[in-house]
């Protein structure tokens, strides 16, 4: 497969399996994207990482770390994960582009979630 044939699967998969945060500082403002995956089969969490690295943990042996017993992680957080975030955005579905936007928003404004999660709201609404 060519690099882009990768990148496509990449965004499919992220698109059901990954989830988009963002870590805050004391103030609870958003300061850096995150992006992480779960998955129980480390394999396509493997394929995921031989395209963009990232840290790939596992297996979890206790259910409070990641949700449940035997899941493996991959996450990329900062500049990484802006990294694989441009990547894959050409080929992610409309929800998780509004994630990722949801999230930049809160960095680019050093907002409080809840703030952005309102933006996003009036955007939605401004799109009718």
């Amino acid at each position: 497969m060519t690099r882009e044939e990768e990148i496509a699967w990449a965004a499919g998969f992220f698109d059901g399996e990954g989830s988009v945060g963002v870590q805050r500082d004391r103030c609870g403002c958003a300061r850096y994207l995150s992006l992480q995956i779960g998955q129980r089969d480390p394999r396509p969490l493997q394929r995921f990482q031989a395209l963009f690295g990232g840290n790939l943990c596992g297996p979890y042996t206790n259910r409070s770390r990641s949700g449940f017993a035997g899941d493996y992680r991959l996450a990329y957080s900062g500049s990484s994960a802006d990294r694989v975030a441009e990547e894959l955005e050409p080929a992610l579905c409309q929800p998780k582009l509004e994630q990722i936007l949801l999230a930049r928003s809160c960095i680019a404004h050093v907002l409080p979630i809840e703030a952005a999660r309102e933006m996003l709201a009036q955007l939605r609404e401004a799109q009718r």
